[in-house]
């Protein structure tokens, strides 16, 4: 099928596995940046949150073979509550999403987009992380939307992206460089970004914090769920002449390499030390299989490994 033959041309997830999980932890461990994520095998058990994970005070889960391909952000209140109760049925990813040191107050102060962003913690005038906490407002946001992004650690960007510019912002440096890598050029959906606040330490008792953006995730096809998201890809799918033969006949040559590059990911994450070549081989045959890791996996916010 596709641009070249009789069947219509796909602008969609051009496979299952281009819309599961996978797709994530191949764009993390490739940039070697991304949230720190957790996977889970269906029925497991989790007590306690892992240590890589126990520095978040809200989550985004995302259960493995969901339909929709949608997170659910979730407050460690119920976290291991709602990830348990997942467990029974599905296996699990969990991301962390918003630091515990991180203050509602705090938050809104940080700048939504732009270039790394480094805020002076302790000291006079400075952001003294966890001493100027809003409850209230914290309590107002988690009733407003409990399980949805939050704008100020979230950022979505259109597919293709706008020609590079000089005023050009880390999220869209990111952007870029997962575009590039990925060959979505052609591509209709987004790229959604997530922020990464991280504490470091100095002399004389204070710490600074640095905010970057960090890759969450790549969806194909057009939004139907934001009007002016939808909008907008439309218009870069006129501007980019994406629906012409050539560039659809390009984008099918591009996704058909990335699925070669993502199995290859999948097959040097599920074969164990021994590795079962026969089963990993029938299993990639089913182009409807999502491919459940065989075992625990991590991003430890560089690269993917077992756990």
């Amino acid at each position: 099928g596709g641009a070249g033959g009789g069947s219509p041309p796909v602008i969609g997830p051009p496979s299952p596995l281009a819309a599961s999980p996978w797709l994530r932890l191949m764009i993390y461990n490739d940039v070697g940046m991304g949230p720190i994520s957790v996977f889970f095998a269906k029925g497991s058990r989790v007590n306690l949150m892992p240590t890589i994970l126990q520095k978040f005070k809200r989550f985004m889960l995302l259960p493995w073979g969901d339909s929709k391909g949608e997170a659910t952000v979730v407050h460690k209140a119920e976290v291991l509550y709602v990830a348990n109760q997942t467990l029974t049925t599905a296996a699990l990813l969990i991301q962390g999403y918003e630091p515990s040191n991180l203050s509602y107050a705090d938050r809104h102060r940080m700048p939504a987009s732009g270039r790394n962003s480094h805020l002076s913690l302790g000291g006079g005038g400075g952001m003294v992380l966890g001493h100027r906490t809003s409850k209230r407002g914290e309590d107002i946001q988690r009733i407003k939307s409990p399980n949805s992004f939050d704008p100020f650690l979230t950022q979505t960007l259109p597919l293709p992206l706008p020609p590079a510019s000089p005023s050009d912002t880390q999220a869209y440096e990111i952007g870029r460089k997962i575009q590039e890598h990925l060959a979505l050029a052609g591509a209709v959906g987004y790229i959604r970004l997530v922020l990464d606040v991280r504490e470091e330490k100095k002399g004389g008792g204070t710490a600074s914090m640095s905010s970057v953006w960090v890759p969450f995730e790549v969806r194909f096809g057009v939004p139907l769920f934001d009007p002016d998201l939808n909008k907008e890809a439309c218009k870069r799918m006129a501007w980019g002449g994406l629906l012409e033969k050539e560039s659809l006949e390009k984008h099918e040559k591009s996704m058909d390499d990335l699925l070669k590059k993502l199995k290859s990911f999948i097959e040097s994450h599920q074969q164990g030390e021994d590795g079962d070549a026969a089963l990993w081989a029938e299993e990639a045959s089913d182009a409807k299989a999502l491919l459940l890791p065989r075992r625990s996996l991590v991003f430890d916010g560089s690269k993917v490994r077992p756990f």
